[in-house]
């Protein structure tokens, strides 16, 4: 083989070469082009998921605005009502202790007894006494209607109908004792509650109910004693304000209590006030 015959052989095996790479090169660049395309398309899904995204935030965001708006309204309808439900007995001595507080000229009260709530919750009580002895010292005008002695007794026994039946084990729980302690510590002896008798205890609780008389209302207050258990309590503020609850017989079934700004409702229930005044 001669050498023009190698040459011309390597030249065309350069060429084929040559050929094949840029073959190559066409396929790679078409690659790209498609990774390309591929790359774009899915920026462009992504693109379309972060639209469709931002909407739905959006959407919250207008969905949640309503919901908020919604809310204030309702609790703007709330504040605005004339008569609201407080709650069963004693969890409206809070709001009650709150009105007698801020009672300015004359305050009805009518309730079978004096020292309401002092057992169920002692603190709530004490804090409605001084606002009371605070409330006749500013010549705030209290009349007051209660149920006399044997009544007070009878609605006791009534009240706490199974702790009579059930004494020492009443008596032992944790919750019970606390507040039986808080009793004795105020009315009795302070000493220890395990020898403590119902009669006893509900002795005690009648004391607390003489002492309210005699040392809170007694010279500063008109108090009228009935023979009979009222079943509406009420306080009433300057005849501006008032709380009322209904009470029932039934032991195990606490007073429910409404607050009310309704004048007539109010008028209403100064007029049974009156009515139990003249009992």
């Amino acid at each position: 083989m001669s050498l023009t015959d190698i040459t011309n052989i390597a030249t065309v095996v350069a060429l084929v070469l040559a050929i094949g790479q840029t073959l190559l090169a066409h396929r790679q660049t078409k690659d790209l082009s498609f990774i390309s395309d591929t790359a774009r398309r899915q920026m462009e899904e992504l693109s379309s998921i972060s639209d469709t995204a931002r909407r739905q935030m959006e959407e919250l965001s207008s969905i949640s605005d309503t919901a908020r708006r919604q809310t204030d309204e309702l609790s703007f309808i709330s504040n605005a009502l004339s008569t609201k439900y407080l709650g069963s007995f004693p969890e409206y001595l809070t709001q009650l202790n709150s009105l007698v507080e801020n009672t300015k000229r004359d305050l009805l009260i009518l309730s079978t007894i004096p020292s309401h709530g002092v057992f169920s919750d002692h603190e709530e009580w004490f804090k409605r006494k001084q606002a009371l002895e605070d409330a006749l010292h500013r010549k705030v005008k209290v009349n007051c209607v209660f149920a006399n002695a044997s009544k007070r007794e009878e609605h006791r026994r009534n009240q706490f109908r199974d702790a009579l039946a059930n004494w020492s084990a009443w008596r032992s729980n944790p919750v019970n004792a606390a507040r039986l302690q808080q009793i004795v510590d105020r009315f009795g002896d302070g000493g220890s509650i395990q020898e403590l008798t119902s009669d006893q205890f509900l002795n005690l609780l009648e004391t607390a109910s003489i002492q309210e008389l005699e040392r809170t209302y007694k010279g500063a207050a008109i108090i009228t004693q009935i023979h009979f258990r009222p079943p509406l309590y009420m306080w009433i503020a300057d005849g501006k304000e008032a709380i009322f609850a209904f009470w029932t017989t039934r032991p195990n079934h606490a007073a429910q209590a409404f607050w009310t700004t309704d004048v007539r409702l109010i008028d209403a229930l100064a007029k049974i006030h009156q009515e139990y005044c003249s009992a």
